[in-house]
């Protein structure tokens, strides 16, 4: 369920239709014929979560530090980093063409043997798309530009970002991490020039 900007072939004039695949949430055929209310209620959950972290971006950088023991300012810039800086690369729908895209990448390396590249031979039972429907998820692009563009828009520098997510998820001043002694400078240089994926 998260697209990857960083496919073969990929650059910052892409779409997301040409980028492949990453980090995927998935689950076993055979889970979804025997449970399939719990299938549905599984999926929608996780678009709910995807809504959450693009919504509610430092609570959940914050849940990204605690989950994953790692220092907060890890979990800021990382959320940060798949939601803005890098375009919306988190996300919750997908196109046969991504997967088709996916599998290409393994095809750059020829050090990757034949019969490990992945293969699918039946795409659209792969796809599933039927599940996240019955679901009632929002379309992620008019989730995106509708309540996430207008407040965290991409090309926005880390400061703005963190000053808006703290005012966004009302962290008291006391409560929110500092950080003014992190070296970001260098992150935000030219932001405006920079390539990234809308």
């Amino acid at each position: 369920m998260a697209i990857g900007w960083g496919a073969a072939n990929v650059d910052s004039e892409s779409t997301a239709e040409e980028w492949g695949m990453c980090c995927i949430v998935a689950m076993a055929q055979e889970f979804y014929e025997n449970c399939p209310e719990l299938a549905r209620r599984l999926v929608y959950a996780h678009t709910k979560a995807i809504e959450y972290m693009y919504s509610h971006p430092y609570n959940a950088a914050m849940m990204f530090a605690d989950g994953f023991d790692t220092d907060p300012y890890v979990g800021l810039r990382t959320i940060y980093m798949k939601t803005v800086a890098e375009g919306r690369t988190i996300t919750w729908q997908f196109s046969e063409q991504n997967i088709d895209n996916y599998i290409h990448y393994f095809t750059q390396y020829p050090q990757i043997p034949e019969e490990e590249i992945p293969r699918l031979e039946n795409v659209q039972e792969f796809l599933g798309t039927d599940l996240i429907q019955s679901t009632g998820a929002n379309d992620f692009e008019e989730f995106i530009a509708n309540e996430i563009d207008p407040v965290f828009p991409i090309g926005m520098t880390f400061e703005d970002w963190y000053n808006k997510a703290v005012e966004v998820d009302g962290i008291p001043d006391d409560e929110k991490i500092d950080i003014s002694d992190t070296a970001t400078s260098y992150l935000n240089k030219d932001l405006a020039d920079r390539p990234v994926l809308n």
